[in-house]
């Protein structure tokens, strides 16, 4: 009783932000550990084999309830905590430009891994018109943002990946690792908004026009995302990860990702000089 109750109040306080949600609902599966145990004792103890459907359903009933008499508080604790994960997972639903470029970096994705050039180039044709769509809206609102963060900050925000949960700790035995990103952080770089968008977007069009061999065009996005040296690109977790620890990921630099092509550029122009 005491245990279940202890599982209860942790996942109260992470609703209200005491706690990350993910740490509670992970302690309160630690705690469940010898509700499991009694479940498989009672399973075991089950004449064998099992002939029938029936027969299984009711020994997994009767097991149930023999927890359940038990653990009295097992079921509203199994509830709390799948409620505390469902609401670490809202998230707010994404804006207009936001969804241009998301729906940009899937038709990208997709011409790189489709074999067919003609159905890749139809992707990429597509990723580059809906990245367009994004910039040739919001790029002078996002400059405006961008001046006004460099008003108040001189130093463009990290890149690296976010852990969420367990950031802090980690970062705590390795304090000098620039490659950490804190909740906080995460949540500050989002708050930049079309800075983020704007700037990926660019990135997207160099990337595409460059898939479609239309390496001036590429060019001169590229040097558009340069503009926007605050930009940072979100990266989720894979899907797993993500599940038990959301909010964890990547953040990376469009404008940095635009230096790096602009480097392979030279060094083409410099082998393709050499080979004449």
């Amino acid at each position: 009783m005491a245990m279940a109750l202890a599982s209860i109040t942790e996942v109260f306080d992470s609703a209200r932000g005491l706690i990350p949600p993910s740490v509670a609902f992970l302690t309160g599966l630690w705690k469940l550990l010898p509700v499991i145990q009694d479940i498989r004792e009672i399973i075991k103890s089950t004449p064998k084999p099992i002939k029938t459907i029936k027969l299984k359903l009711s020994s997994y009933w009767s097991a149930i309830r023999t927890v359940q008499a038990k653990h009295r508080l097992i079921l509203p604790l199994v509830l709390f905590l799948l409620a505390a994960l469902f609401f670490a997972h809202l998230q707010p639903a994404p804006s207009v430009p936001d969804k241009l470029c998301i729906s940009a970096w899937n038709a990208y994705n997709d011409g790189e891994f489709n074999g067919n050039k003609a159905v890749s180039d139809a992707d990429f044709e597509q990723a580059l018109t809906l990245a367009r769509r994004v910039t040739s809206q919001f790029s002078q609102q996002a400059l405006n943002i961008q001046t006004n963060l460099q008003a108040n900050s001189p130093e463009p925000p990290v890149s690296g990946r976010v852990i969420s949960t367990w950031a802090a700790c980690w970062r705590a035995f390795s304090p000098h690792d620039p490659d950490i990103i804190t909740s906080a952080q995460r949540d500050i770089i989002f708050k930049q908004g079309l800075v983020n968008t704007v700037a990926t977007c660019y990135c997207i069009q160099g990337l595409s026009l460059q898939e479609l061999h239309r390496t001036e065009e590429a060019k001169e996005a590229f040097r558009e995302t340069l503009n926007y040296p605050y930009g940072r690109n979100w990266e989720p977790s894979s899907s797993l990860w993500s599940f038990l620890f959301p909010g964890s990921g990547i953040f990376w630099s469009p404008a940095s990702k635009a230096k790096d092509q602009f480097q392979m550029f030279a060094a083409k122009d410099k082998d393709a000089a050499y080979s004449h």
